[in-house]
């Protein structure tokens, strides 16, 4: 005769496996691809700019904390800060992206002044050394053309 307890034992080993099967076939939410960016750096007006390019508008917050440069996203971003880590060093020590990729994290190595600009999916990130004196930069030719003819081809679609 076979004891009670090695019945009860096979039943919940066989409840364990058809729950864990349950739990591995059933329907998983789909999980939204990561918003795509593409980061540069360029100290040729005498002060660092951080140009982050998306495939779409972002609402990014930026902001320092301490000798941290962090800039946050509402929603996950694919984007390399490899270049960072290898640039210049006049103004970046070291940099990395959060695993969930809601934030860059950018140790600077130097006291700058923080200026931001958002020009449709760019974001625009000064870092004003000291010595910087006057306005804030504006941003580039290029970009205010380019909001220019978007106005203007939506004021001709109305």
């Amino acid at each position: 005769m076979v004891s009670s307890s090695v019945v009860f034992k096979a039943i919940r080993a066989c409840c364990a496996t058809v729950l864990l099967g349950l739990a591995l076939c059933a329907p998983r939410p789909a999980l939204a691809d990561p918003l795509r960016a593409d980061l540069s750096f360029d100290t040729s007006g005498g002060y660092g700019r951080l140009i982050l390019r998306f495939s779409q508008e972002v609402d990014a917050q930026v902001r320092i904390s301490g000798t941290i440069l962090v800039i946050s996203f509402p929603e996950p971003v694919d984007v390399s800060i490899d270049r960072l880590n290898f640039g210049d060093t006049d103004y970046i020590g070291a940099a990395r992206r959060d695993p969930d990729g809601k934030a860059i994290r950018i140790a600077l190595a130097r006291k700058v002044t923080l200026s931001q600009m958002t020009a449709a999916e760019q974001l625009f990130v000064d870092l004003l050394p000291d010595s910087w004196s006057g306005p804030p930069p504006g941003l580039p030719r290029e970009v205010i053309e380019d909001l220019a003819r978007r106005a203007r081809e939506a004021d001709r679609a109305k």
